[in-house]
């Protein structure tokens, strides 16, 4: 089954889905350390001159046609050709969301942005219960993160188990249960 990945927005970013035209563009971003050291164990360190590529048909493009997965790129809206990061959603078991964003643009609230959009549409539109965001053990911003993000879709409970960050609506029941 095809999966839709839809245009989201904020009040100053559009996330746009990830297209086969943006891979040089990430390419040139991604591969610092100050981003990959924030991602898990899976991304690779050098990271490969051909990475995003690879990454876009043999990882992002099957979970996409699987309607396993959603990946949006992150473009401000007053510079909207220049992308400063990505978010994806995915339903797998125990890391539904993952991020990254341009060092340069840290500091000023877009991730926050972001992962709201992205939260909405997975308890909103995908009517998920729970999205369970694996922490990177480098980021030292993800206990004030988790006191905020806490997304459009109502009141939500946030849990801290260990190495993730839960997310729940308050109807779903516990975040640590699953439901």
């Amino acid at each position: 089954m095809a999966n839709e990945v839809p245009p989201l927005e904020t009040s100053r970013l559009l996330l746009r889905a990830m297209q086969e035209e943006d891979l040089a563009q990430i390419q040139a971003v991604f591969p610092q350390w100050e981003v990959v050291k924030y991602l898990n164990a899976k991304v690779p360190w050098p990271f490969p001159p051909d990475g995003v590529e690879v990454f876009f048909r043999e990882t992002a493009l099957p979970a996409r046609a699987r309607g396993d997965e959603w990946l949006w790129t992150i473009r401000r809206k007053i510079e909207p050709a220049r992308i400063i990061g990505a978010i994806s959603l995915a339903k797998t078991e125990n890391e539904n969301r993952g991020f990254w964003l341009d060092p340069q643009m840290r500091g000023q609230g877009y991730m926050l942005e972001a992962c709201d959009a992205a939260t909405d549409f997975w308890f909103e539109v995908l009517k998920f219960p729970v999205l369970r965001a694996p922490k990177a053990v480098a980021n030292q911003d993800l206990e004030e993160f988790a006191d905020v993000v806490v997304g459009g879709a109502g009141a939500m409970g946030i849990a801290d188990e260990g190495d993730d960050l839960v997310f729940a609506l308050a109807s779903a029941g516990d975040p640590g249960s699953g439901g």
